[in-house]
């Protein structure tokens, strides 16, 4: 399936489809990629509120900092690239996206950027006790 980040996404990824998401607001795909192994997931990359040349309140520009951009607006969309990807399992870069493929063990799941090797079981074994010591 190939679709947004929104449920019927979520919902294919949850029966067992692969899916191919085109992510392009404001949530990171380390936040709501869809579960599962084997997933491609197109990152829109935010235009930075200072190139944007904003003038904000004190408040705001806060709160864009803690978002770290202020839009993501894709100029051109990776259509070739996905078919690519449904075709051969490749996909060539496109300005102003990232691509990322889902990983699953027993810790949970997680994305790496294509073409990097998955993050090596003990390695995430340890950040996972870092972050809960009392996990088994």
């Amino acid at each position: 399936m190939i679709g947004s980040d929104t449920g019927p996404l979520h919902l294919a990824a949850a029966v067992g489809t692969k899916v191919i998401g085109w992510y392009f607001a404001r949530a990171r795909v380390h936040e709501t990629g869809p579960y599962g192994q084997s997933h491609w997931v197109w990152q829109a990359e935010g235009v930075k509120h200072e190139t944007l040349n904003v003038k904000l309140e004190r408040e705001d520009l806060r709160r864009i900092e803690l978002l770290d951009t202020l839009d993501v607006s894709p100029v051109q969309w990776p259509i070739e690239e996905t078919i690519a990807l449904l075709s051969n399992g490749s996909a060539a870069s496109v300005d102003g996206w990232s691509l990322w493929t889902s990983h699953r063990d027993r810790w949970g799941a997680y994305y790496v950027q294509a073409g990097q090797e998955p993050v090596a079981p003990p390695q995430r074994e340890h950040i996972w006790n870092e972050l809960h010591p009392t996990a088994v």
